[in-house]
């Protein structure tokens, strides 16, 4: 299943205030992207949150994808900010308790390329009292 541009922007623009109202403020936040596909959720919340000092951190199975967030990345000199790296089928590869939110991103942008990570590891890698917001029809 895939959304036309169109239809990906106007569902875009409902679901990232409400990722954004859920998580504020982000300011000194750590918070993971499931499936970041090419960056869009991160730059705009970056962007959103007026001088950003947390990290948004993008896990993409699809090469293409990450290539090109990690191109538009540096575009935007936003390095120090946001990170995107090559995500692993089974497991989240990072330490217990490193992320204060973590935001799946399947539902937003359709992928052919999802993960096999479950709710343990997503809790696994969450701080005590992190959010999960997993975007769909709840928006």
């Amino acid at each position: 299943m895939s959304w036309t541009e169109s239809e990906a922007k106007k569902l875009s623009a409902v679901i990232l205030e409400k990722i954004y109202n859920n998580l504020k403020p982000l300011n000194a936040k750590k918070i993971l992207l499931l499936c970041s596909r090419k960056g869009e959720v991160a730059f705009w919340l970056v962007e959103r949150e007026k001088d950003f000092k947390g990290k948004i951190v993008g896990l993409e199975l699809n090469e293409e994808h990450l290539r090109s967030s990690l191109e538009k990345t540096k575009e935007l000199k936003l390095e120090s900010v946001v990170e995107f790296r090559k995500a692993e089928k089974n497991r989240i590869p990072f330490s217990d308790g490193e992320f204060d939110a973590l935001i799946s991103e399947f539902i937003v942008f359709p992928t052919s390329t999802p993960t096999n990570v479950g709710m343990n590891e997503i809790a696994r890698i969450l701080k005590k009292n992190g959010k999960v917001l997993l975007t769909g029809d709840s928006y």
